[in-house]
């Protein structure tokens, strides 16, 4: 019951010798080497009997004429001993008186003629030796003539030839060399194909070069072109920037003139007509460069060597921002006549810009903490305020709380119609076709909800969209029939409530 680690048969093979016990040999198992007889099991089988012996068995048993016999016989004949035996039996039933001469001849003949093709010729000559002695007997007994004779020597002799391993070796390596002569010459063949194919892309690589040079040529040439042609266009811009900038020295020289004269103009209509002007032509007489605005200024309300015009500019412009700081402009050009001083003079319109600008100014100022962005502030806004175009005046300050939507603008249940209504439309604006059962309440939904209701979820909250979709579909299965828009659709129609204004109120 242990284990078998090792077996061994006795050169004869007819003891077997087999080694069992645990694999390191350290079992408390039987590790013992047991000795087997199997003579009975190495016996070499018994070759069968060939059919020839059985048939003939048979014949004399059930005592088969001669004739018969041969007949029988014939086909069963395959090696020297059987041809023997048949010639033999032949030979036997002629002398006997059973069969003809010529019946004789035709049976050993026919076995004769299937000698070449049945019999297995050996390396050793015995085969072809036993068949070349029947043929010359058969040619001593009258049985084949001169010509047969030698025919069936030739065909045992080329039987026996091809059938020599040497022979049909050499055959067989003939086959191998012709083959590989083949091979040779189909991959010459091949190496001739794949040398014109690359003499042919030799050709066309040196065109491509020659090519690429041309090209290379005429970038370069180009490359000069456009340097040229950007030095051209970097003087053309230098020359601009000059440009630009005397027009618009120009510009603000010109706005600032114009603005000083208006201001010596009002100073004229009003009650300080002669002290302004003079204050005017000294701070004018000192003025050199119209486009610096701290200069301009210093000019008019802080001339060093004009006191008392500098308290006159001073008192005039207290006077006038008192007088005109609460005056729109636009009451001003829509009603003319209720402010005769500016009928008088047109002039006056743009000054009341000027000082509601300044006031909206000083505002801004007040916020401002750094002085730097005080002067660059306070200059974009006074070469504004100097421009002649009214339309270069900076806008009022827009508000900065959010703008709330009008109820009364948005739509309600009864502008929208029924639920059925707007599940119709809501599938419209999806482009679904109308006998579409379920809506799949995604991005495009969400995005045709707001166009129905006119909304924007971002301007209700930051969670209206994940609340609208929470209130539509409820089953959270990405889409819905027309029973839960109505449900949704007449709860929100029985509130009262702007779709925004619901939506918030359930998202609290």
């Amino acid at each position: 019951s242990s284990i078998v680690w090792a077996l061994a048969y006795s050169p004869d093979g007819c003891v077997l010798a087999s080694g069992s016990g645990d694999e390191e040999f350290e079992s408390a198992g039987d590790s013992s080497v047991r000795i087997w007889d199997v003579s009975e099991y190495s016996k070499p089988p018994v070759p069968p009997i060939p059919e020839f012996f059985v048939l003939m068995e048979q014949c004399q048993r059930e005592k088969w004429s001669s004739w018969r016999t041969l007949e029988a016989l014939a086909d069963k004949v395959d090696d020297p001993v059987t041809l023997q035996l048949y010639y033999t039996a032949a030979s036997a039933a002629y002398k006997l008186g059973d069969i003809s001469k010529e019946e004789r001849d035709k049976f050993i003949s026919d076995v004769l003629e299937l000698v070449p093709n049945k019999f297995a010729f050996d390396q050793a000559a015995h085969v072809v030796a036993m068949a070349k002695m029947a043929i010359k007997k058969a040619r001593a007994d009258g049985i084949l003539d001169q010509h047969k004779a030698l025919r069936l020597d030739q065909l045992v002799e080329n039987a026996h030839t091809f059938a020599d391993v040497r022979f049909t070796g050499m055959i067989s390596q003939l086959e191998k060399l012709q083959l590989r002569v083949d091979c040779l010459q189909d991959e010459h063949g091949y190496i001739i194909y794949r040398m014109e194919q690359v003499e042919n892309r030799m050709t066309n690589v040196e065109g491509r070069m020659t090519n690429a040079e041309n090209r290379i040529t005429n970038v370069e040439g180009r490359v000069e072109e456009v340097r040229a042609y950007a030095e051209n266009i970097d003087a053309n811009l230098v020359k601009l920037k000059k440009q630009i900038r005397k027009h618009l020295k120009r510009k603000a020289a010109a706005s600032s003139a114009s603005a000083f004269l208006n201001i010596m103009t009002l100073g004229m209509a009003s009650g300080f007509a002669s002290a302004a002007s003079a204050v005017c032509d000294n701070a004018f007489s000192s003025m050199i460069d119209l486009t610096d605005t701290k200069h301009v200024l210093k000019a008019i309300y802080g001339a060093e060597n004009t006191p008392t015009g500098s308290e006159l500019a001073e008192a005039f412009a207290q006077e006038k921002v008192e007088e005109w700081v609460n005056k729109p402009l636009t009451d001003i050009v829509a009603e003319p006549t209720k402010y005769p001083e500016f009928q008088q003079n047109p002039g006056f319109v743009q000054i009341a810009a000027v000082i509601q600008t300044c006031v909206y100014i000083d505002a801004r100022i007040a916020e401002a903490t750094d002085a730097s962005a005080y002067d660059s502030m306070a200059s974009a806004f006074i070469a504004a305020t100097l421009s002649d175009d009214a339309s270069t005046l900076p806008p009022p300050p827009p508000s900065t709380a959010p703008k709330a939507p009008s109820a009364s603008a948005l739509p309600t249940a009864a502008t929208l119609g029924d639920a059925k209504a707007t599940f119709s439309q809501l599938k419209e604006d999806l482009d679904l076709d109308d006998t579409t059962q379920e809506i799949p309440v995604d991005d495009n939904f969400m995005d045709a909800f707001q166009g129905l209701f006119d909304l924007i979820f971002a301007e209700i909250g930051p969670d209206a969209e994940k609340a609208c979709r929470n209130l539509v579909d409820v089953r959270a299965k990405g889409s819905i029939r027309f029973v839960q828009w109505k449900v949704f659709y007449n709860s929100w129609a029985r509130s009262g409530l702007s779709m925004p204004e619901y939506l918030q109120s359930k998202n609290t």
